[in-house]
């Protein structure tokens, strides 16, 4: 017997449960991230048991959700088992759509060669830095620094990292960049000028000079008598 298909009620009723257990364990989540939460108390298969969250790592827990930067954990298989809060909105994502996904598919085609790299690198030699663009959710692409870290525990290995944000940063360059462009173009308009008008001058200068001498072997060839006085009356020149 087929069984019947939900009314439209029923079918509002489980949509109004569903978003309720998912704003239950949003809120759950974040009093984790937040270090509200000192344990969890889970009852399955194996009945009820007790998750201690607290402990030297706390702080730091809360520390890392506090920082601008965005951080994360890799597992071994360098996939992303860990990111916190700035991680997130700098990618632009939820926490579901990016744990368990490799750092890389992040990454525009061009840039993954490059950071798997790094990711080896710092198993390799302990540490790794680089730059590269990430893809947002949104479609822009993000310019970031990556330092990667080789962490290794007792039960864990994998790769810890921090990404830093450097759009304020290539804003700062490109703008600088603008006006040093800006200002070379106003030294080589001046220095154009500069130019012209000392090639100018010097023509002019050649020009005075030419007509001086002209004017000179006019006076010094005239058969006329030709002189200057100055103020005084007395002589200051006198042709031959």
């Amino acid at each position: 017997m087929e069984k019947p298909e939900p009314t439209r009620e029923e079918l509002h009723e489980r949509i109004r449960s569903l978003e309720e257990c998912l704003w239950e364990a949003e809120q759950t989540l974040q009093a984790i991230r937040s270090g509200e939460v000192d344990a969890l108390v889970t009852d399955g298969p194996e009945g009820v048991q007790l998750y201690t969250l607290t402990g030297a790592d706390q702080g730091y827990r809360i520390l890392v959700e506090s920082i601008s930067e965005g951080a994360l954990i890799l597992s071994s298989d360098d996939s992303i088992y860990y990111c916190n809060s700035a991680l997130r909105e700098m990618l632009g994502a939820p926490a579901g759509a990016i744990v368990g996904r490799r750092l890389e598919s992040f990454c525009p085609p061009s840039f993954r060669a490059h950071l798997v790299e790094l990711i080896g690198e710092s198993r390799r030699s302990g540490a790794a830095r680089g730059e590269c663009m990430m893809n947002r959710g949104d479609g822009t692409l993000l310019p970031v620094n990556i330092s990667l870290n080789h962490l290794k525990t007792q039960d864990f290995e994998g790769v810890c990292g921090v990404v830093t944000d450097l759009s304020q940063q290539k804003r700062t360059e490109e703008e600088l960049r603008r006006h040093r462009t800006e200002l070379q173009s106003l030294v080589d308009e001046r220095t154009a000028e500069l130019q012209r008008e000392v090639a100018e001058r010097k023509l002019a200068e050649k020009g005075l000079r030419e007509s001086e001498e002209r004017y000179r072997s006019l006076v010094e060839n005239s058969f006329e008598w030709i002189w200057e006085v100055d103020a005084q009356g007395r002589y200051t020149y006198a042709s031959p």
